[in-house]
Protein backbone atom coordinates (compact mmCIF):
# COMPACT_ATOMS: atom_id res chain seq x y z
CA UNK A 1 0.00 0.00 0.00
CA UNK A 2 1.14 3.50 -0.66
CA UNK A 3 0.16 7.10 -0.05
CA UNK A 4 -1.46 9.13 -2.80
CA UNK A 5 -1.41 12.92 -2.69
CA UNK A 6 -4.04 14.82 -4.64
CA UNK A 7 -3.04 18.44 -4.91
CA UNK A 8 -5.66 21.08 -5.58
CA UNK A 9 -5.58 24.87 -5.61
CA UNK A 10 -6.05 25.28 -1.83
CA UNK A 11 -5.00 22.02 -0.15
CA UNK A 12 -3.52 18.54 -0.46
CA UNK A 13 -5.70 15.46 0.07
CA UNK A 14 -4.12 12.23 1.31
CA UNK A 15 -5.37 8.71 0.72
CA UNK A 16 -3.94 5.21 0.96
CA UNK A 17 -4.16 3.15 -2.21
CA UNK A 18 -3.44 -0.46 -3.01
CA UNK A 19 -2.23 -1.83 -6.34
CA UNK A 20 -4.10 -4.85 -7.67
CA UNK A 21 -3.17 -6.89 -10.71
CA UNK A 22 -6.18 -7.97 -12.78
CA UNK A 23 -5.08 -10.22 -15.63
CA UNK A 24 -2.18 -8.45 -17.30
CA UNK A 25 -3.25 -4.98 -16.18
CA UNK A 26 -2.49 -3.16 -12.96
CA UNK A 27 -5.14 -1.06 -11.26
CA UNK A 28 -5.29 0.71 -7.92
CA UNK A 29 -8.09 1.01 -5.39
CA UNK A 30 -8.50 3.42 -2.49
CA UNK A 31 -8.21 1.65 0.85
CA UNK A 32 -8.69 4.67 3.11
CA UNK A 33 -9.20 8.40 2.64
CA UNK A 34 -7.14 10.16 5.31
CA UNK A 35 -8.29 13.73 4.75
CA UNK A 36 -6.73 17.00 3.72
CA UNK A 37 -3.45 18.59 4.83
CA UNK A 38 -4.99 20.99 7.37
CA UNK A 39 -7.12 18.32 9.08
CA UNK A 40 -4.16 15.98 9.44
CA UNK A 41 -2.06 18.83 10.90
CA UNK A 42 -4.76 19.41 13.54
CA UNK A 43 -5.19 15.70 14.34
CA UNK A 44 -1.45 14.94 14.47
CA UNK A 45 0.42 18.16 15.33
CA UNK A 46 3.63 16.32 16.26
CA UNK A 47 4.19 14.91 12.73
CA UNK A 48 4.05 16.07 9.16
CA UNK A 49 0.90 14.79 7.40
CA UNK A 50 2.89 12.92 4.75
CA UNK A 51 4.99 11.12 7.39
CA UNK A 52 1.88 10.14 9.34
CA UNK A 53 0.17 8.93 6.16
CA UNK A 54 3.18 6.73 5.32
CA UNK A 55 3.15 5.26 8.83
CA UNK A 56 -0.57 4.54 8.51
CA UNK A 57 0.01 2.85 5.14
CA UNK A 58 2.73 0.72 6.72
CA UNK A 59 0.38 -0.29 9.58
CA UNK A 60 -2.35 -1.30 7.14
CA UNK A 61 0.12 -3.30 5.04
CA UNK A 62 1.35 -5.23 8.10
CA UNK A 63 -2.22 -5.84 9.24
CA UNK A 64 -3.15 -7.20 5.80
CA UNK A 65 -0.12 -9.52 5.77
CA UNK A 66 -1.11 -10.93 9.17
CA UNK A 67 -4.67 -11.59 8.00
CA UNK A 68 -3.54 -13.36 4.82
CA UNK A 69 -1.14 -15.85 6.39
CA UNK A 70 -1.24 -19.42 5.08
CA UNK A 71 -1.76 -22.31 7.44
CA UNK A 72 -0.80 -25.93 7.19
CA UNK A 73 -2.43 -28.98 8.73
CA UNK A 74 0.11 -31.72 9.39
CA UNK A 75 -0.48 -35.39 10.08
CA UNK A 76 2.08 -37.88 11.34
CA UNK A 77 2.35 -41.20 9.53
CA UNK A 78 3.63 -42.93 12.67
CA UNK A 79 0.74 -41.89 14.89
CA UNK A 80 -2.27 -44.19 14.93
CA UNK A 81 -5.65 -42.71 14.13
CA UNK A 82 -8.37 -42.87 16.74
CA UNK A 83 -11.38 -44.96 15.88
CA UNK A 84 -14.56 -43.10 14.80
CA UNK A 85 -12.67 -39.81 14.48
CA UNK A 86 -13.10 -37.56 11.44
CA UNK A 87 -9.79 -37.23 9.61
CA UNK A 88 -11.09 -35.90 6.32
CA UNK A 89 -11.73 -32.23 5.65
CA UNK A 90 -13.58 -30.82 2.66
CA UNK A 91 -12.82 -27.16 2.08
CA UNK A 92 -14.33 -26.85 -1.40
CA UNK A 93 -17.45 -25.25 -0.01
CA UNK A 94 -15.47 -22.19 1.19
CA UNK A 95 -15.26 -20.77 -2.33
CA UNK A 96 -18.97 -21.40 -2.82
CA UNK A 97 -19.75 -19.85 0.56
CA UNK A 98 -18.07 -16.62 -0.54
CA UNK A 99 -20.18 -16.52 -3.72
CA UNK A 100 -23.30 -17.35 -1.71
CA UNK A 101 -22.73 -14.34 0.55
CA UNK A 102 -21.82 -12.04 -2.36
CA UNK A 103 -25.21 -12.81 -3.89
CA UNK A 104 -26.74 -11.68 -0.56
CA UNK A 105 -28.79 -14.87 -0.26
CA UNK A 106 -28.67 -14.99 3.58
CA UNK A 107 -30.46 -11.62 3.77
CA UNK A 108 -33.10 -12.74 1.28
CA UNK A 109 -33.64 -15.97 3.23
CA UNK A 110 -34.07 -14.03 6.48
CA UNK A 111 -36.70 -11.80 4.90
CA UNK A 112 -38.61 -14.81 3.58
CA UNK A 113 -38.32 -16.52 6.94
CA UNK A 114 -39.72 -13.46 8.74
CA UNK A 115 -42.74 -13.35 6.43
CA UNK A 116 -43.60 -17.04 6.72
CA UNK A 117 -42.38 -17.85 10.26
CA UNK A 118 -40.63 -21.14 9.50
CA UNK A 119 -39.48 -23.35 12.39
CA UNK A 120 -36.24 -24.19 10.58
CA UNK A 121 -33.36 -22.22 9.13
CA UNK A 122 -34.09 -21.64 5.45
CA UNK A 123 -30.58 -20.25 4.96
CA UNK A 124 -28.88 -23.41 6.26
CA UNK A 125 -31.00 -25.69 4.11
CA UNK A 126 -30.61 -23.67 0.91
CA UNK A 127 -26.86 -23.20 1.35
CA UNK A 128 -26.28 -26.91 1.99
CA UNK A 129 -28.38 -27.94 -0.98
CA UNK A 130 -26.49 -25.56 -3.27
CA UNK A 131 -23.06 -26.59 -1.97
CA UNK A 132 -23.98 -30.27 -2.14
CA UNK A 133 -25.29 -30.10 -5.70
CA UNK A 134 -22.12 -28.41 -6.93
CA UNK A 135 -19.54 -30.33 -4.85
CA UNK A 136 -21.07 -33.77 -5.27
CA UNK A 137 -23.84 -33.83 -7.85
CA UNK A 138 -25.57 -36.87 -6.41
CA UNK A 139 -29.14 -37.46 -5.39
CA UNK A 140 -30.75 -35.39 -2.63
CA UNK A 141 -30.70 -38.41 -0.32
CA UNK A 142 -26.90 -38.47 -0.50
CA UNK A 143 -26.51 -34.86 0.75
CA UNK A 144 -26.71 -35.54 4.52
CA UNK A 145 -23.75 -37.94 4.18
CA UNK A 146 -21.74 -35.26 2.39
CA UNK A 147 -22.30 -32.66 5.10
CA UNK A 148 -21.08 -34.91 7.88
CA UNK A 149 -17.58 -34.45 6.43
CA UNK A 150 -17.77 -30.67 6.02
CA UNK A 151 -16.23 -28.60 8.81
CA UNK A 152 -19.01 -25.97 8.79
CA UNK A 153 -21.65 -26.34 11.49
Amino acid sequence: MRVKQSKSKNTINYSIIKDIKVGNKRTSTIVENLGNHNTLLKEHPDMEPLEWARLRAKELTEKEKEENKDFLITFSQNKQLKQNQLNEYHGGYLFLQDLYHQLDLPRINKEIQKRHRFNFSLDDILSRLIYGRILAPASKRFHPRIFKNITRT
